[in-house]
């Protein structure tokens, strides 16, 4: 009896177990690239990391996170100027960063 097509039980029974590797080697090749991401990911966290050339350390990270807690009410808009006037966060022109703290705030 064939199973598709050209296919007989013998020799599906034979090669199965290549596919089941291929299978099994990719799955690993994919844990691998994800638990190398998540270190990546976790060391950045603990050193710092750059957000459209600003550079945010874990302590100003960690005031964000405190400032959003405390101001539930307020408006990103609203949160963003406050924190850049609190952080310092100005262009070169004197204009605050707060396009760039908004976006910020959705990361943090």
């Amino acid at each position: 009896m064939s199973i598709a097509g050209h296919v007989s039980r013998a020799m599906l029974s034979r090669y199965s177990h290549v596919r089941i590797e291929a299978k099994r080697r990719t799955l690993d090749e994919i844990a691998a690239r994800q638990c190398e991401a998540d270190e990546k990911r976790q060391k950045e966290a603990a050193e710092g990391r750059r957000y459209r050339g600003q550079e945010i350390d874990s302590e100003q990270l960690a005031f964000l996170r405190e400032f959003i807690r405390t101001h539930p009410a307020s408006s990103r808009w609203k949160l963003s100027r406050q924190l850049c006037e609190a952080l310092g966060w100005k262009q070169a022109n004197g204009a605050l960063r707060d396009m760039v703290c908004r976006g910020l705030l959705l990361h943090a």
